[in-house]
C-alpha cells in the first residue's frame, strides 16, 4: 500500500485512546522503524554481543519517539495549550511493553538529558515540525519521564508506600478501580532500582520544577514526582542541598500558583515531605509554616486594606459621605505606610486578573488576590492540620482560629456592601461609614463570589480539624467510623 494517509492513520494508533494496548504497541513499533534514531549506527559496533545503547543514544532516541508524538498532537490548528500531552503516557506503556526498548524508560539519565538537550522537534522524515511541536516536544518528554517514574515505582514499591499521604476518597477510588486488574508482583520500596531512580529524581526535580514552572501542562506532574521518592534518600548528607532546594521550589510554586491541580499536587508533596521516615521532616515542616504565615500575612494584608476594596469599588450614597470616607481612609493609609516603614507591599506579588490592565479595576483584583490566598490556604489544611503552624496568644487562643474569625468578618463587611441600601433596613451598625457604600460592580461582585466561597471552605475545614482534636482527646475516636463527617 503507497497511500501515505492510511500509513498516517496506522501510526496514529499508537496514541489512541479506544485502542487496545497490543495495537498501541504494535503502531509504535511501526513507528520506530520509520525513525533514523532506530538505526543500526555506530554505537552497535562499540560493543560486540548483546548491545547496550548508550546514554546519548537513548536520549537521541527518546527525542526522537518525542518529535514524532508532538508532531502528531499539534497537527492542524489546535492550540498549544489544548494538546493531549497525556496520551504520551500511552508511548511509555508501549515501550514498557517491548523488551528492546523497555530501557528507554528506565534509564533516568537518559529520560533528563533528552529534557535537557531540547532539541527541535522533527518529523519522521528528519524535517523540521515548527515551533508549536518544539513546545509540545518539550511537553512530551516531560510527561513520559513523570509517567515512567509512576510505572517503575508501581513494580517496585510495596502499596503502602504508593497510597502514603494520599486523601481517602482518592484511595477509595483507586481501590476499586484496581479490583478487575491483575494484581502486580510483591516488591519492596527499598530495592535497588528505586533507590536509582529516587536519587536520580532528587537531583534533577528542584532545576525541573524552576524551568516549567510557568507551564501548567507538566507541572502537576511534576509536583507529584517528590512523593515516589524513598524517604530515607533525603538523610544522606550529600543529598541535603538538593533537598532544600527542592522544598524551597515546592513552596515557590505554591505561593505563586492559581491552578487548582498544582496547587493540589504541590501541597500534597510538601505534606508527604514533612510526615516522611527521614532526618529532613524538620525543614520540610519549617517550608510548611513559611508558606502558611506568607499567606496569612499577605490575607491580613488584602482584608485590612478596605480603602483599596471596598472604597474603590462602591458607590457613595452622598457626596458628603464620599468626602468624609475618602478623607478618613487617606489618614488611615498615610498612618500605615508610616507604622510600615521601608516594608514592601504584599500587593507587588499579586497575580493579575488579566493581561489587559485596562479590563479590570483594581478593586477585582484585589478581590481574586483574596480568593486566590484563601483557595491556597484552604488546600494546604485539607491535606494537614494547620494548627501546629499558628501560635498560640496570650490568652490562650490559636492564632488560626483568630484568623478564620478575622477572614469571616472581613467577607460579611463586603457581602452587606453588596446589598442594596433599600434593603439594610435599620441596622445600627449602618452608622459606620464602612456600611454606607454598595458595591455593584460585576467584575468585583465575580470575584467577591468566589472569596466567600473558598472562605467558607477553609473555616469549614479548620472546623473539621478542631473537631476531630476534640474527638481524640475525648476518645471518641476507636475508627474512622466513629469520626463525625
Amino acid at each position: 500500500v503507497n497511500d501515505d494517509k492510511v500509513w498516517n492513520r496506522v501510526n496514529l494508533r499508537a496514541l489512541a485512546r479506544d485502542a487496545p494496548p497490543k495495537v498501541r504497541r504494535d503502531a509504535l513499533y511501526f513507528i520506530l522503524e520509520q525513525l533514523e534514531a532506530f538505526d543500526e549506527g555506530d554505537d552497535e559496533k562499540e560493543s560486540p554481543g548483546r548491545v547496550e545503547l548508550s546514554e546519548r543514544k537513548r536520549a537521541q532516541q527518546l527525542d526522537a519517539i518525542a518529535s514524532y508524538a508532538a508532531h502528531a498532537m499539534t497537527n492542524g490548528d489546535i492550540p498549544i495549550d489544548k494538546i493531549q500531552v497525556d496520551l504520551a503516557d500511552f508511548l511509555v506503556q508501549s515501550l514498557r511493553d517491548m523488551p528492546e526498548h523497555k530501557i528507554l524508560v528506565s534509564d533516568w539519565n537518559s529520560m533528563l538529558r533528552a529534557i535537557k538537550d531540547d532539541n527541535a522537534a522533527k518529523t519522521a522524515h528528519n524535517v523540521r515540525a515548527g515551533e508549536r511541536a518544539n513546545v509540545a516536544k518539550q511537553r512530551v518528554l516531560v510527561r513520559m519521564l513523570c509517567h515512567a517514574v509512576r510505572e517503575e515505582v508501581s513494580t517496585v514499591a510495596d502499596e503502602n508506600f504508593l497510597l502514603r499521604g494520599v486523601d481517602a476518597e482518592v484511595v477509595a477510588r483507586n481501590v476499586e478501580k484496581k479490583k478487575s486488574v491483575k494484581p502486580r508482583r510483591k516488591a519492596t520500596s527499598m530495592s535497588r532500582e528505586h533507590e536509582n531512580l529516587s536519587i536520580a529524581m532528587l537531583k534533577a526535580l528542584p532545576n525541573l520544577l524552576m524551568q516549567f514552572k510557568g507551564d501548567s501542562a507538566v507541572t502537576p506532574e511534576l509536583a507529584k514526582l517528590p512523593r515516589y521518592i524513598i524517604p530515607t534518600v533525603f538523610s544522606l548528607p550529600q543529598r541535603k542541598q538538593e533537598f532544600m532546594s527542592l522544598i524551597k521550589n515546592l513552596g515557590d510554586i505554591y505561593v505563586s500558583s492559581s491552578d487548582t491541580q498544582i496547587l493540589t499536587n504541590t501541597a500534597q508533596s510538601i505534606v508527604s515531605l514533612s510526615k516522611g521516615d527521614h532526618g529532613r521532616v524538620s525543614e520540610a515542616t519549617a517550608q510548611i509554616r513559611n508558606i502558611v504565615t506568607e499567606i496569612r500575612d499577605r490575607l491580613v494584608d488584602l482584608l485590612s486594606s478596605d480603602d483599596s476594596t471596598v472604597a474603590s469599588s462602591a458607590l457613595s450614597v452622598t457626596e458628603k459621605t464620599t468626602s468624609d470616607v475618602t478623607s478618613r481612609r487617606s489618614s488611615k493609609r498615610r498612618s500605615r505606610k508610616r507604622s510600615a516603614g521601608d516594608c514592601s507591599s504584599i500587593a507587588s506579588s499579586h497575580t493579575s486578573l488579566t493581561d489587559e490592565s485596562s479590563a479590570r479595576s483594581v478593586a477585582a483584583d484585589t478581590e481574586y488576590s483574596i480568593f486566590l490566598n484563601l483557595k491556597r490556604l484552604r488546600i494546604l489544611s485539607q491535606k494537614i492540620d494547620l494548627f501546629a503552624f499558628f501560635e498560640n496568644t496570650a490568652n490562650d487562643k490559636n492564632q488560626l482560629e483568630l484568623l478564620c474569625s478575622f477572614v469571616g468578618e472581613a467577607l460579611k463587611r463586603r457581602l452587606h456592601c453588596c446589598r442594596p441600601m433599600e434593603l439594610r433596613g435599620d441596622d445600627a451598625s449602618m452608622a459606620d461609614s464602612e456600611y454606607n457604600k454598595v458595591i455593584d460592580s460585576p467584575d468585583v461582585l465575580a470575584e467577591l463570589g468566589k472569596a466567600v466561597q473558598e472562605g467558607l471552605e477553609l473555616i469549614l475545614c479548620v472546623t473539621g480539624w478542631s473537631l476531630l482534636t476534640l474527638q481524640n482527646n475525648e476518645n471518641l475516636v476507636i475508627n474512622d467510623d466513629d469520626i463525625i463527617g
